[in-house]
């Protein structure tokens, strides 16, 4: 974790000071004078490393969170989720007389192809949602 990360984070614990928040892998401290609105329990919110404490642990901002912060979050979000779309992806060959049949690396790749494609063109519609180019 470094300066500038943003993370999507559960508020776990509110004190004087702040709040104690938990994302998958990690946890930091979003101070009171750097929260937006008033914080409650089971909270989400999207949050950016500003700092790190004597411990290495990472101080939190919800108010230096930009729009465009924003949008980047959400374009690294989709882009995960497409890149495990295709990671989870199998391609079987089709059967022939009861054995598989060896697909070309060329079919195979067609395939690929094709199903990357349509991944992107839906995460162009996406963005194009949120008033986003390209």
């Amino acid at each position: 974790m470094k300066i500038g990360d943003l993370v999507e984070a559960t508020v776990v614990a509110i004190g004087d000071r702040g709040a104690s928040v938990r994302w998958d892998g990690g946890e930091g401290f979003l101070p009171r004078e750097e929260a937006r609105e008033e914080l409650r329990e089971g909270q989400r919110l999207l949050l950016k490393v500003v700092a790190l404490d004597e411990k290495n642990r990472p101080v939190l901002s919800q108010l230096q969170v930009t729009e465009a912060d924003r949008e980047l979050f959400e374009l690294q979000r989709e882009a995960e989720r497409v890149r495990r779309f295709l990671r989870e992806r199998r391609l079987s060959p089709p059967e022939l007389k009861g054995r598989p049949r060896e697909v070309p690396v060329e079919e195979r790749l067609a395939r690929w192809i094709s199903e990357a494609e349509r991944a992107l063109e839906r995460l162009r519609r996406r963005r194009a949602r949120f008033g986003l180019r390209g």
